[in-house]
């Protein structure tokens, strides 16, 4: 399973400024919430790269990572209540 963690912040003379930072299930869920078209959170994800609106005086930094989670069994709990 693969979720996506978007982290969306700027730096101001106070430190970082979080506006976003939050897990979603889908990149289209992700796409979404940051009301960007899908095809722009896909290019987020899967590289780094410059573009003309990064010279704007207010650029927030956008880092989007991919979770990889196995589909784990928890086998401890004992399912069993005639002991």
């Amino acid at each position: 399973m693969i979720n996506f963690h978007c982290k969306i912040y700027y730096d101001n003379q106070c430190g970082n400024k979080i506006l976003l930072d939050k897990t979603f299930k889908t990149l289209k869920d992700l796409a979404d919430e940051i009301d960007v078209p899908y095809q722009f959170a896909a290019d987020l994800s899967s590289r780094t790269f410059t573009k003309k609106f990064q010279q704007f005086c207010f650029n927030p930094k956008i880092e989007i990572t991919r979770i990889i989670t196995d589909n784990i069994i928890d086998n401890s709990k004992d399912t069993n209540a005639d002991n």
